[in-house]
C-alpha cells in the first residue's frame, strides 16, 4: 500500500513492488536470509515473510507442498516473536525471543531437528534437549 510516496505494506517493501517508494521503519524488513530456493525476511515485530520455491513447504505458510514458486512474500504461520532467522537448502529456521527454536521445510536429512526426518510446511518447534557443548 502506498501513502504519500511511502510504502506502508511489509509485503510491498520486501517484494520491491514499491521500487520508487520509501519503506517506513515499521514495515521495512529487519533482516533477510536466503537459502538455495527461498528467501525469508524478519520484520521488527518478529513476523516472518518468505517467498520462492515451496516444493517441501519451506515457505512456512502452511500451504500444501509442491505449490508453484511464489514471487511475493507470504507470512510464515504460527511463529511469534522471531529474534533471528536463517535459511538453507529447502528449509529455514528461526529462534524466538522466548529462546525457542523453530524449523520448517525439507527434513529428510534431519535438518529440522526432528528425529523422524519429516518435512513440514509450517514452523515447528525443535524438541528441547540439544546436546551440551563439548570442551
Amino acid at each position: 500500500m502506498r501513502h504519500n510516496n511511502t510504502c506502508t505494506s511489509a509485503a510491498d517493501c520486501v517484494s520491491q513492488r514499491c521500487q520508487n517508494q520509501k519503506c517506513t521503519a515499521t514495515t521495512a524488513p529487519h533482516s533477510i536470509a536466503a537459502g538455495r530456493p527461498l528467501t525469508c525476511a524478519r520484520k521488527p515485530d518478529g513476523a516472518l515473510w518468505c517467498w520462492g520455491s515451496n516444493s517441501y513447504g519451506q515457505l512456512g505458510d502452511a500451504s500444501a507442498p509442491q505449490v508453484d514458486v511464489r514471487n511475493v512474500p507470504f507470512q510464515a504461520m504460527g511463529l511469534v516473536g522471531a529474534a533471528a532467522l536463517d535459511a538453507g537448502g529447502d528449509h529455514a529456521c528461526a529462534s524466538t525471543t522466548a529462546k525457542e527454536f523453530y524449523c520448517w521445510g525439507r527434513g529428510d536429512y534431519g535438518q529440522l531437528g526432528d528425529p523422524k526426518g519429516d518435512s513440514t510446511n509450517k514452523p515447528t518447534k525443535v524438541p528441547a534437549g540439544l546436546p551440551a557443548e563439548r570442551g
